[in-house]
C-alpha cells in the first residue's frame, strides 16, 4: 500500500475522531423500529455471511434490540436458522443497557460452530461502538468541540495467519 496514502488516512482518521465522538449517544431508538445488518467475514479459516433482523423495543427504561438471525450461509452452504426461534438475546448502544453474553446452550449444538463467529461477530461491533464504556474515559462531550480520548497504545487488526502486523493509526 501506498505510504501517502496511509498518511492521509491516519490523518483524515485524526480530523474526523472528535466529531464521530461527539455524535454518542450513536443512535436515535424508535419503538418498533425494524433494521437489519448484515455480516460477511473470516472466522477462523470458515466464511459466512449472515444477516440479522433487529426489533426494538423499550424494557425497564432501557432501549434493547431483540435480535432474530433470518439467514446464514457458511462455508458456501445454506444453514436452516429454524431451530434459533427460541434464542431469545439482545443487544443495545442505549448508555444503560447492560451487556450480557447470550446462553449459547441454548442454541441446537448442529448450528452451535457455525452461529459463533456471527453471534460474537455482531456483539463485538456493539460493545466497541457502546457510550457507556467512554463515560471514565472522556470529558463531557459538548456537540461541535473536540474531545481527547487517552488512549496510548494502537490496536491490532492482524490475525496472525495473514496479517502478521495491523494496527489502527489513531
Amino acid at each position: 500500500m501506498n505510504i501517502k496514502i496511509v498518511v492521509l488516512f491516519c490523518l483524515l482518521s485524526l480530523l474526523l475522531f472528535p466529531v464521530i465522538l461527539s455524535a454518542f449517544p450513536a443512535r436515535d431508538y424508535q419503538t418498533g423500529e425494524l433494521f437489519y445488518y448484515k455480516m460477511k467475514a473470516l472466522n477462523d479459516g470458515h466464511r459466512y455471511q449472515a444477516i440479522s433482523r433487529h426489533k426494538v423495543e423499550k424494557k425497564d427504561g432501557v432501549w434493547i434490540e431483540k435480535i432474530t438471525w433470518i439467514s446464514l450461509n457458511y462455508d458456501g452452504e445454506k444453514i436452516d436458522l429454524s431451530s434459533l426461534r427460541d434464542f431469545d438475546y439482545s443487544l443495545s448502544l442505549d448508555p444503560e443497557y447492560t451487556f450480557k453474553i447470550p446462553d449459547i446452550t441454548k442454541i441446537k449444538p448442529q448450528i452451535r460452530k457455525q452461529m459463533m463467529g456471527p453471534i460474537f461477530d455482531l456483539m463485538t461491533f456493539y460493545v466497541d461502538l457502546n457510550p457507556a464504556l467512554f463515560q471514565n474515559k472522556l470529558p463531557k462531550i459538548k456537540t461541535g468541540q473536540p474531545a481527547r480520548l487517552p488512549y496510548n497504545r494502537p490496536s491490532s487488526w492482524a490475525d496472525g495467519h495473514y496479517n502478521i502486523l495491523g494496527e489502527d493509526c489513531l
